[in-house]
């Protein structure tokens, strides 16, 4: 799961060192874009342990490193910054459902957690962009 994680991200730091400086747009990421960009990254992760679910991550990172090397270095540092800060909350909430005693509200939270992490998985597959690289089986 992590490894994954770590690729796309080395894809990503290569775009920054790649791009001469006078090609670097002064146009940021938007909100939306970066939140998407992000979530991508972030649940790409998570997706590709559930079934029902394909992540073309490389693809995707290609697709990614390509759309961010017309933009600044900060761009590519925002969008990790969020993808990990995405990543620690879902690693904490899984960490804090692991962590309740065994019973009736444990397998709640558990089914709870599965749920919300496969409706984004299922977001992403809908999304007009990310649904290239998120498909159902």
């Amino acid at each position: 799961m992590m490894k994954s994680g770590l690729v796309g991200a080395a894809a990503l730091f290569a775009i920054a060192s790649t791009v001469p400086a006078t090609a670097i747009a002064q146009d940021n990421l938007s909100a939306r874009q970066l939140d998407l960009y992000a979530e991508m990254l972030a649940i790409g992760i998570a997706c590709k342990e559930m079934s029902g679910i394909r992540i073309k991550q490389d693809e995707m990172h290609d697709w990614m490193t390509a759309e961010l090397a017309n933009g600044p270095e900060s761009d590519v540092d925002r969008v990790l910054e969020l993808r990990d800060s995405k990543l620690a909350a879902m690693q904490a909430r899984t960490a804090e459902v692991n962590a309740m005693p065994y019973g009736n509200r444990r397998d709640r939270a558990i089914n709870d957690h599965y749920a919300s992490s496969l409706q984004r998985c299922m977001r992403m597959s809908n999304h007009s962009l990310a649904g290239e690289f998120f498909t159902r089986l």
